[in-house]
């Protein structure tokens, strides 16, 4: 799906009952217990293999041919409604070194903070100043 959604974008997908799903639908599923993938449906077999599932065959868009497996009905998570493409590898990151992303967080707060009060003229104390007024001559 590199073509369509680049590898590491972010995806937002909404979970759906998955009957109401449809061919060139695009959906997230589990291909086993360690591994997410996001492919197009091609076709659906209803009542597969005799499980009482739906199945779906599925294929990567730049991929030369479709998946060598189906995908059961158990195993979809919900169809993509929304993606935004290499934002999911600066999340990774961030969550990967959550440590790190905090510190840098607050100390880009501080300096804004430091920033606002340098810049900021002191009007906590205008209205204390005493007024000299020039009396005419």
């Amino acid at each position: 799906m590199q073509s369509e959604i680049p590898q590491g974008s972010f995806i937002l997908v909404k979970a759906v009952d998955p009957t109401t799903l449809k061919v060139g639908d695009d959906i997230t599923y589990f291909e086993n217990e360690s591994k997410v993938v996001t492919h197009r449906i091609i076709d659906i077999s209803i009542d597969y293999e005799d499980s009482g599932q739906l199945g779906f065959h599925t294929k990567g868009v730049d991929n030369p041919a479709p998946d060598d497996y189906v995908t059961y009905e158990g195993n979809v998570i919900g169809k993509v409604i929304w993606h935004v493409p290499y934002l999911g590898f600066g999340l990774e990151l961030v969550a990967g070194h959550l440590f790190i992303a905090v510190g840098i967080f607050v100390v880009l707060f501080i300096i804004a903070v430091l920033l606002k009060t340098a810049v900021t003229p002191d009007l906590r104390n205008a209205g204390n100043r005493e007024r000299v007024i020039e009396s005419p001559k």
